[in-house]
């Protein structure tokens, strides 16, 4: 009898032995098992070679390879405003080994006027937020106009209808354009161009009389003085443009109230990948997209290109894609952008 309590302890330290064997084998299976990235990694990027996003997405392949332990491939796929891209995206395997660069336009606007597109914005997860483009308001160099008010008052006192350049409907552009023109009830004419390059050059020619477009393809035209900035389509001045005033302000001035005085309309670019990405897959690309957007050679770029670099975490990410969303379709429900 007095054996047993010295057997039962016996078991009972057996037990625990073979328990904590087995949970160190089940952690070094598991740890075995994820091995991602263990080949490139397929960066899709909706845009043609050689313009600014492309620029700010090579960037990102090159700053975050380093990281990832593998490298990003960058792969081009302009078309249907972006759409072709996550499409794309979409087709692919969801095991992180194919990756977008996507805008808030892309994954927010062309679901919303686009029949044809296959996609919503939550069929994709953001990893993150890489960086936002401002959206300015410009004239030609020698224009009258030197404030929005110079141009609404203008443009009211002698009936015009103005000619407004823009690269797509429902591009950043056109959204901020859209907004712009619902708050003071000009008449305006939309010309459509390939790219902000051509806007530029049409406003320059004297064709239209006016675009929103991004600092980055327009300061040395600024800085020659065949541009002129009217303001900026967010809540705030920017660093490098401190005397521009916001299309708020300048609206205020003209005795208007703009209604999305408190929204962002620059164009907002984030890494994305289809919603059935493994947890453990996504978590790892959040971790190292994290410390590639803190990179100097990473930061200096986007510097130069005028872009802002202020990653969010997922869940902020996904709260502001989600606004995006709600005022985006407010602005084309009321301006009739999807008939």
């Amino acid at each position: 009898m007095k054996r047993f309590p010295k057997v039962i302890a016996l078991f009972v330290i057996m037990g625990v032995m073979a328990s904590l064997i087995l949970g160190c084998g089940s952690d070094k299976q598991s740890t075995a098992k994820f091995d991602y990235p263990k080949k490139p990694i397929n960066f899709i990027i909706p845009w043609g070679a050689g313009g600014a996003t492309d620029t700010v997405g090579r960037a990102v392949a090159d700053a975050a390879s380093k990281h990832l332990g593998q490298s990003m491939v960058v792969v081009n796929k302009p078309g249907g405003s972006g759409s072709l891209a996550m499409e794309e995206t979409l087709k692919a395997p969801a095991d992180g080994y194919t990756v977008c660069l996507s805008s808030s336009t892309v994954l927010t606007v062309q679901p919303q006027i686009n029949k044809s597109v296959k996609y919503k914005a939550d069929d994709f997860r953001i990893v993150t937020n890489i960086v936002q483009n401002p959206l300015f308001l410009f004239v030609k160099g020698d224009s009258p106009w030197n404030s929005v008010k110079d141009l609404v008052e203008d443009a009211k006192k002698n009936n015009k209808v103005l000619k407004v350049g823009h690269p797509g409907i429902g591009s950043a552009n056109d959204m901020g354009h859209a907004a712009f023109f619902d708050a003071v009830k000009l008449d305006i004419t939309k010309v459509p161009f390939k790219s902000n390059g051509e806007t530029i050059a049409a406003i320059i020619g004297g064709h239209v009389d006016l675009g929103a477009f991004h600092p980055m393809e327009a300061k040395e035209f600024v800085s020659a003085g065949k541009l002129k900035i009217l303001g900026v389509f967010k809540p705030q001045r920017v660093d490098f443009y401190p005397n521009v005033p916001t299309i708020a302000e300048g609206l205020a001035e003209a005795g208007y109230d703009f209604e999305y005085k408190n929204t962002d309309f620059s164009a907002w670019y984030y890494l994305a990948v289809p919603k059935g990405t493994p947890d453990a897959v996504y978590n790892f690309l959040v971790e190292k997209m994290k410390v590639t957007l803190n990179e100097p050679s990473f930061r200096e770029k986007a510097k130069q290109l005028n872009m802002v670099v202020n990653p969010l975490p997922p869940t902020e990410i996904a709260n502001a894609v989600k606004d995006i969303e709600a005022v985006n379709k407010k602005i084309i429900e009321k301006t009739g952008m999807n008939k």
